[in-house]
């Protein structure tokens, strides 16, 4: 009863502050609009990167049969740069639907590549997805991957050192070829659905220098119909597992999976079943997170109908939705409601986690259901989450896909960068179709920022290296991942809430290699870095 008030407490305090995030994508330069009233089916995905190393997040967009777009920050303002870099050209009718980024060759600089609907359902732009060195942060060069990924639907991908070589790897989703089924309009959900599914792609990365196309020697070239994939180290043993959402999975009977790293073996094992991660559902996207302080990674399934929370037992995982009031089945009586990208996150610094979904029905505002399935915010205290969607400023009412965080302006909090795909009615019926940023609006608690460095034979990006946090008694685990959420990823810079303390008691940092480091007293306020060979420097952080 003392979390219930409690937690009531809190919202009604918020209520009194107003809304909690403020749409600003106009306002700071994202003001492109898609043209036309072209139905849009692919897209949406979402990329957090700082390519020229200023330290602000920059943003690139996937805009599907329309143009992509590069956003650079500065400082706190962006400015559409993707004809200065020539992307423009390279990526010229390209269907992007994802994006992400590594820095592959450990150069300094972050590379991204972009991945796209080449050939699927009789159409697409017939091309291979898109690598795009970063030459110093001044300029892009494509470097092919024809022969390693022939044209397909590549609807999302995921970035880890699987096997600690010091160079980060990709694993691509490969979607849909074609659909087939019996499809009966006059009755709800009566389809029932028959895809041909592609192979998933696993490329290892030769130091830097290429890539080998592997997916098949590890076991991983699973035919699923894959729609999101996350590289993570859910055993925290030092090595990046693989967990992959597959759509359609009530039709197909192939369920979400999970492979556990076997390293120092060149070999994955199938844990799906064994920890109850195969559920054979409309996989969307996937948001990690230490949701109840445990020490150890939960995963937030998004879906078509209920979403799941996998709470992570050691031994295998239970689906808790449910017990925390997330599983959103419904968007409207019996219609059941779609999530895309589900992202944990502390809005206000208190050192929990809270929740956005981006949330969209398939065909949101078209004509016969015009169904509205705005995005939600869940407010966590003390283990109850509430929702608080209805004074949030981000319950949009277009279909969002993917979403990600970055704190564009450095204020120390977390905004929301989420992507609408283009729909014909809403057209008409005057809704503005266009990337949202939603700035938050929270008079933040003490935060401090993280910023994990792989040298010496630890990837740069630190891709699976892992910080534990120990505050007023409290132990929550962070990680770096390569893409979360659906067909996006966000800051690699970790932000944890110290609420009203002005020092962190304490940080374990555990790379790969298997050492660790412990660090106490860090100050708030502080930009830090810490690198695998136990050097921590720090800085102010960066204001405009």
């Amino acid at each position: 009863m003392k979390k219930v008030l409690l937690g009531l407490f809190l919202f009604s305090i918020h209520v009194l502050w107003g809304q909690l995030f403020t749409e600003v994508s106009d306002a700071v330069g994202i003001d492109y609009r898609y043209e036309g009233n072209s139905f849009q089916v692919t897209g949406g995905g979402v990329l957090v990167l700082d390519f020229n190393n200023d330290g602000w997040d920059d943003i690139f967009q996937c805009s599907g049969i329309f143009q992509s777009k590069l956003w650079k920050n500065n400082k706190g303002v962006f400015e559409d740069v993707t004809a200065e870099f020539g992307l423009d050209t390279i990526l010229r009718r390209l269907y992007a639907q994802s994006a992400i980024s590594a820095d592959y060759d450990n150069d300094g600089y972050v590379d991204f590549v972009v991945l796209n609907h080449g050939k699927a359902y009789g159409r697409g732009d017939n091309k291979s997805p898109v690598l795009l060195h970063n030459i110093q942060g001044e300029r892009f060069e494509v470097v092919s991957l024809d022969s390693l990924l022939p044209p397909g639907f590549y609807t999302a991908g995921t970035w880890g050192d699987f096997n600690n070589d010091g160079y980060a790897d990709l694993y691509v989703t490969n979607y849909i070829f074609s659909m087939g089924g019996e499809f009966d309009l006059s009755h709800v959900d009566s389809t029932l659905y028959d895809p041909v599914c592609l192979p998933n792609k696993l490329l290892l990365n030769n130091s830097g220098k290429g890539f080998t196309e592997c997916a098949g020697k590890y076991g991983l070239d699973d035919y699923g119909c894959g729609f999101a994939a996350l590289f993570t180290d859910y055993d925290s043993d030092g090595d990046v597992d693989l967990m992959v959402l597959n759509d359609f999975g009530a039709w197909s009977g192939k369920g979400n999976r999970l492979f556990r790293n076997e390293y120092p073996e060149q070999r994955f094992t199938d844990v799906s079943e064994a920890t109850n991660i195969n559920q054979k559902i409309y996989g969307m996207g996937i948001g990690p997170g230490d949701v109840n302080g445990d020490g150890r990674l939960d995963y937030y399934l998004t879906n078509i109908g209920s979403n799941y929370l996998m709470e992570n037992q050691e031994q295998g995982f239970s689906d808790k939705s449910e017990e925390y009031g997330i599983k959103l089945t419904y968007a409207k009586d019996n219609i059941l409601g779609t999530s895309w990208s589900g992202l944990f996150f502390d809005y206000e610094m208190d050192g929990d986690l809270d929740l956005y979904v981006a949330k969209g029905h398939v065909f949101s505002l078209l004509p016969k259901t015009v169904v509205k399935d705005p995005n939600v915010l869940f407010l966590q205290s003390e283990g109850v989450f509430r929702d608080s969607s209805s004074l949030s400023g981000v319950d949009d009412v277009l279909s969002h896909r993917g979403a990600a965080l970055l704190d564009f302006d450095r204020d120390g909090d977390i905004d929301i960068v989420s992507s609408a795909l283009k729909l014909p009615l809403a057209s008409f019926v005057g809704y503005d179709q266009k990337i949202r940023l939603y700035q938050n609006n929270v008079d933040v608690g003490n935060s401090i920022e993280i910023n994990l460095v792989g040298v010496n034979g630890v990837n740069r990006d630190c891709f699976g290296c892992q910080a534990i946090f120990s505050n007023s008694g409290v132990r929550s685990i962070y990680e770096v991942d390569g893409g979360r959420g659906h067909s996006s990823q966000g800051t690699r810079s970790i932000y944890y809430g110290l609420k009203d303390a002005k020092k962190l008691d304490e940080v374990i940092v555990l790379f790969p290699t298997g050492k660790h480091y412990v660090f106490k007293d860090l100050s708030c306020r502080k930009t830090y870095y810490i690198y695998s060979d136990g050097t921590i420097t720090v800085t102010k952080r960066k204001r405009k």
